[in-house]
């Protein structure tokens, strides 16, 4: 009992007050996948489907299209995230190269 005592007042508590104090998270924290946007809130995406080939658990669909009146230039029509699946590996953010997709900081 004393040695339980004296490890009780020589630490300070663990315990934080969750929605009024947040915990630091550690700098190689990779939180929830998320879709970039421009200043103009257009997005970035291009839409070549390297994310969904290097995703392993195929949580990314892309459906692409072509500018028109411009066959050289695509976007992505539209863009799917099945975030049930996610297995957060990072691999999609590492094969973009526009840099359209991030990992976001939160974990909520």
């Amino acid at each position: 009992m004393k040695i339980t005592l004296m490890h009780l007042l020589k630490y300070k508590p663990a315990t934080l007050q969750y929605p009024h104090e947040m915990r630091t998270l550690p700098n190689n924290y990779r939180g929830m996948l998320a879709l970039l946007r421009y200043d103009d809130d257009t997005e970035k995406c291009v839409g070549c489907d390297l994310c969904e080939a290097a995703c392993p658990s195929r949580v990314i669909r892309v459906v692409s299209a072509e500018v028109p009146g411009e066959p050289t230039k695509r976007y992505s029509k539209e863009y799917y995230m099945d975030m049930t699946r996610c297995l957060f590996c990072r691999m999609c953010v590492d094969a973009c190269p526009v840099d359209a997709l991030g990992m976001t900081r939160g974990f909520e």
